[in-house]
Parts: structure tokens; C-alpha cells; sequence
């Protein structure tokens, strides 16, 4: 986990998303690509590499939870918070959930999850990379690297 005094507010770590990348000591590479719906619709999809300073222990997958989700939960034991807008909003498959369970002990870290869930995107941990993957995005993608930050200043 990165140690900062780094103000991890949306707002703050969007006034210099350059320096907050190095103040956490990650790299973010973002990749946009379009592609046409057989009814001519265009779609962005967009993806955030964020390469993290250190391998983290946290190996998970969040999503926003839908009816396949709460499917799933019949048959698999998910880690909730305890907190529940948190665990209605979002679906976490993992086999680390100790590690899982101190990441979501952050305040922040939840924010910032249910910040891009609710936008659809899906958020992936690995040892050392943190992927979120937005299917249909719009608009500017600050908002998604400022709580991709947040996320990895935790890890």
C-alpha cells in the first residue's frame, strides 16, 4: 500500500492527475476503442491500465450487482462490508477475501467502487495492475482515473 498525504478526493486528485501518479508512484495508460452495433449505434469502450508501485495481495473483480449476481451469491459466499449500499450495489468475486476485506476497510476505496459501478464499469485487481474497464463510456475519463487512484493508493 502506498503511504501519501495525497488528498484522495474525486475533486483534488483531478486538479493534477500527473502528480497524484507520481506522488502514489503508479502509471496509468488509458486505451479507447469504437466499434459499430449492426444497427449503426457507436460505442466507446475505454480501459484504465493503472501498473501499481508494489504486487499487492488483492486479487478481485468488482461489477455492478444485477440478477446473475445475486444468482450467484446462492452458491458462492461473496465478501460484503456490512454497509448496505455497498453490498446491494456492488458484486465482488475473489479468492483473497482477507485482503479484500482491509482494502474495503477505506472509506474511499468503497467510494470509489460504487463511484464506477454505477457507471457500469468493472474493476479488476491483480498482483500488480489495477484494470477498470469502462464497456460504454462518454465524455471525459478523469472522473474514472481520479477513483481509479484512490483505489490504488490502497493497495
Amino acid at each position: 500500500m502506498a503511504q501519501t498525504d495525497l488528498d484522495l478526493s474525486t475533486t483534488a486528485l483531478k486538479k493534477d492527475l500527473d502528480a497524484a501518479q507520481r506522488s502514489l508512484g503508479v502509471t496509468v495508460r488509458t486505451a479507447e476503442e469504437q466499434t459499430a452495433s449492426p444497427g449503426g449505434r457507436v460505442s466507446t469502450g475505454r480501459v484504465h491500465h493503472v501498473t501499481l508501485a508494489s504486487a499487492t495481495s488483492v486479487r478481485a473483480r468488482f461489477v455492478r450487482q444485477g440478477w446473475a449476481e445475486l444468482a450467484k451469491k446462492m452458491f458462492v459466499k461473496e465478501v460484503e462490508v456490512g454497509e448496505k449500499s455497498f453490498d446491494d450495489a456492488v458484486y465482488i468475486a475473489t479468492d483473497t477475501q482477507d485482503a479484500v476485506r482491509t482494502l474495503l476497510g477505506h472509506p474511499r476505496v468503497r467510494e470509489a467502487l460504487m463511484a464506477l459501478v454505477s457507471k457500469d464499469c468493472i474493476v479488476d485487481v491483480k498482483e500488480r495492475e489495477l484494470v477498470v474497464a469502462h464497456p460504454d463510456a462518454h465524455g471525459r475519463s478523469d472522473d474514472e482515473v481520479a477513483e481509479a487512484l484512490a483505489i490504488a493508493a490502497h493497495l
